[in-house]
């Protein structure tokens, strides 16, 4: 019978007792490559939510200085 590993990222199967390692599901390259990719993923929203809370701070800001509060 085939089992996969998710600690170890492998299938392996069981012949006499002994776990027989059949192929690796992922590289250690891929693995890697998946979380930059993650993390850019992360820092790109990041960067879109204070450019956005910079824009709504500007908007307040301008509201005040005409003297009003305004649907910001």
């Amino acid at each position: 019978m085939l089992y996969f590993s998710v600690e170890r990222g492998f299938y392996y199967e069981y012949e006499n007792d002994i776990p027989q390692i059949e192929e690796q599901a992922q590289s250690d390259t891929e693995i890697i490559m998946q979380a930059m990719t993650d993390l850019e993923l992360a820092n790109i929203e990041a960067q879109q939510e204070r450019q956005m809370l910079a824009q709504q701070l500007s908007d307040l800001e301008l509201a005040l200085l005409e003297g009003g509060v305004y649907n910001v």
